[in-house]
């Protein structure tokens, strides 16, 4: 039977984690309970929240600042509760927003110069001597102020400049211009917390993720619902990204029962999901990252070091391959695709935050040769050029982000922006010139250029008159040295031809009664007494430069070559073939013994398990047997506790009435004793009226 392989140029994508030496240590990552990836990455640096005291604070650390980070690398801080999100602009690598627990959203504005430049103590004239302390900018360029309660998660949009999302447990999702600084809009449908939310491939719309288990789909600037469903159904977390350009929506989550699932949504027919993938019971959420480039999505679980792919092609989603670390991951970022590096194929680098507050980056590349570019691997991706300004966004107008040609990044030149138009065009050159693939194969790769060339049929190479193709080298030096045509097959002389101290048979050079001799043997060649004349002079000459153990007499043919005939030459061809076959029945019949002893091996041990399981099946039935009898002693024991149970609840009701009972003769003991002492009273209060009145009389 025979299993069909979908073929993929993807299928062999692999990861592979960077070396200790180029990671980032010594990081104090936060340990904020909030779910969010904890950092985010730039075409030149990436953010990490910080575990800091007394308020929030995060780093900005430069890619190329690999190693460990020093204790008095500056933090961005100012935030009077912990940082919980960190977001870059797709357009100016400069400017990133920090969200935080105080409900405020602070823009920044990095300097890289200052940035890794060292403190020096101003009351030091040694320029060597660093300040100790962290240095830190505390100085933000806006502050967004409108949430009430703390802000989770805020998103760039990815077509338009300085525009701003923020969501927000008071169960509202802001839009701010970051230009002016003003709150544009606010959606607030939400009936619990948000947990995601992303933008669509132009910024015009934005679906969110949410504890009541809707997934949802809003206008944000009309601050209009558009449409909603019911997503997963588990009470964990669930995370929610827009597909590209696809407008397919994928969301991860968690079933009733707890198990790890992927959804992809067509907002078109949102009554139920287009895809909908079991994955594992692992309790740590997916981070789900997509490559519009290769229709790649990448599932990194918090909590586990796996990071499985899949490839998204014709409505469907195809597993590729796992990427697997027994280093369990805290959070998760990925490298913009304008920095990848395309003369390695990279595909996606994700940096990794390790549960040692490691930063690792995991490179995933497809398996190429060469290092040209490859347009098919690398189609126009969206760039660091705005397709909008805040105000024409605000003012209605959507558009496409723009795209940027990738082979003018690969070239070093300015990136240039192409048109979606080209774009295609560009992209379907591409597929046409990559080869069709039939079955996939780790050595195959991707056509370096954008053209195929013809390769001629091969030529066999030209022979000299004399060369034959059975001789030796050797046979072939002495042959010329006896013939007195002392070069090589380039034409040169053999002037450093040395007779090596070695024992030199007739059998070295003797010459196969296969061939036509008449080649091979020189014309000149007239007897055996003939070659010794000739042989001789040469070894005089040569005896003082060279060590010659045996004397050259001993390649004298003794007879002049005999030519075979072709009934001859049948004759021998047949010998041979008769020789191969005897030979190969040989082989073949070892073969089938070989298989008959393992026939019979494998019949053997399929009995002894056979037994075996017997054996077991035996023993599990007496399990069986032992169970269920203990089962009705412990049945019968129960009955009998219930029975006692139900004996003393009786004893315990009649007692509860007896001192009732007796509870009801002490009230009324009470009240008669009241009695007596009123009745007491009195008498005595009359005997004490009757001593008055006799002391008067």
């Amino acid at each position: 039977m025979h299993s069909f392989v979908r073929p993929s140029k993807y299928r062999y994508v692999y990861g592979t984690a960077y070396k200790r030496n180029i990671c980032y240590e010594g990081l104090r990552v936060s340990e904020s309970a909030w779910d969010t990836n904890i950092i985010t990455v730039s075409s030149k640096s990436f953010a990490v929240n910080w575990n800091a005291s007394g308020g929030g604070a995060f780093a900005v650390i430069p890619l190329s600042y690999t190693g460990r980070i020093p204790q008095s690398y500056p933090l961005f801080v100012g935030h009077k509760g912990p940082v919980t999100d960190t977001c870059f602009s797709p357009f100016n690598d400069s400017i990133i927003a920090s969200a935080s627990e105080d409900s405020t959203i602070r823009i920044w504005d990095i300097d890289y110069d200052y940035l890794t430049q060292p403190e020096i103590d101003p009351k030091s004239e040694n320029e060597e001597n660093v300040l100790n302390s962290p240095r830190s900018f505390d100085n933000p360029a806006l502050v967004l102020s409108g949430h009430t309660k703390k802000v989770c998660h805020t998103k760039f949009n990815p077509a338009a400049e300085n525009v701003l999302a923020s969501s927000s447990g008071d169960l509202t999702i802001k839009l701010w211009d970051v230009q002016t600084g003003a709150e544009k809009s606010s959606f607030s449908d939400f009936s619990d917390n948000i947990l995601s939310f992303d933008w669509n491939y132009n910024g015009s719309l934005i679906a969110s993720t949410n504890r009541d288990k809707l997934l949802r789909i809003f206008d944000p600037r009309s601050e209009s619902l558009v449409s909603s469903t019911q997503s997963h159904q588990g009470s964990k977390g669930s995370r929610v990204i827009w597909m590209g350009d696809t407008g397919k929506i994928l969301t991860t989550g968690f079933t009733s029962s707890s198990t790890r699932e992927i959804m992809v949504w067509d907002p078109a027919n949102f009554s139920k999901p287009l895809i909908r993938l079991d994955v594992d019971t692992s309790s740590g959420i997916l981070m789900p990252f997509y490559d519009m480039g290769s229709n790649m999505v990448y599932l990194a679980g918090k909590g586990d070091g796996n990071i499985r792919y899949y490839e998204f092609k014709d409505g469907s989603l195809y597993y590729l391959s796992e990427y697997k670390s027994s280093d369990p991951q805290r959070g998760m970022g990925a490298l913009p695709k304008l920095s990848l590096n395309y003369k390695k194929f990279e595909l996606m680098r994700l940096y990794k935050i390790t549960s040692t507050n490691v930063i690792e980056p995991i490179s995933f590349t497809a398996p190429r040769k060469g290092n040209s570019f490859l347009p098919d691997l690398y189609p126009p991706t969206p760039g660091q050029y705005p397709a909008l300004s805040s105000k024409e966004y605000f003012d209605g107008e959507t558009s496409n982000p723009t795209l940027i040609d990738l082979k003018s990044v690969y070239d070093g030149e300015t990136p240039r922006i192409v048109d979606k138009a080209e774009a295609d065009k560009l992209q379907s050159s591409a597929k046409s010139l990559s080869p069709a693939l039939k079955s996939p194969t780790v050595a195959q790769a991707e056509p370096a250029q954008a053209t195929f060339v013809v390769k001629p049929e091969r030529q066999p190479l030209p022979r000299k008159k004399e060369s034959n193709p059975f001789l030796s080298e050797k046979s072939k030096k002495l042959l010329n040295i006896i013939s007195g045509d002392d070069k090589d097959e380039g034409g040169h002389e053999n002037d450093e031809y040395e007779v090596k101290e070695e024992n030199i048979s007739f059998s070295e050079v003797k010459i196969s009664n296969y061939v036509d001799h008449s080649k091979a043997v020189p014309s000149n060649a007239e007897s055996a007494t003939s070659i010794t004349e000739k042989v001789e002079p040469i070894v005089s000459e040569q005896k003082d430069g060279v060590k010659v153990t045996k004397k050259m007499e001993a390649l004298v043919i003794s007879e002049p070559p005999k030519i075979l005939s072709k009934d001859e030459i049948d004759q021998h061809v047949q010998t041979a073939l008769d020789g191969y076959k005897k030979i190969m029945d040989q082989q073949i019949s070892e073969l089938q013994s070989k298989i008959e002893e393992l026939q019979t091996s494998a019949l053997s041990q399929t009995s002894t398990m056979s037994n075996e399981i017997k054996l077991k099946e035996s023993e599990i039935s007496s399990l069986k047997q032992s169970l269920e009898e203990q089962i009705k002693e412990h049945s019968t024991t129960f009955n009998k506790m219930t029975e006692t149970v139900a004996s003393l609840e009786n004893s315990l009701n009649k007692t509860s009435s007896d001192l009732e009972e007796a509870k009801t003769d002490l009230n009324n003991q009470s009240s008669r004793i009241k009695e007596l002492e009123s009745q007491l009273t009195k008498t005595i209060e009359s005997a004490s009226a009757l001593a008055a009145a006799a002391e008067k009389l």
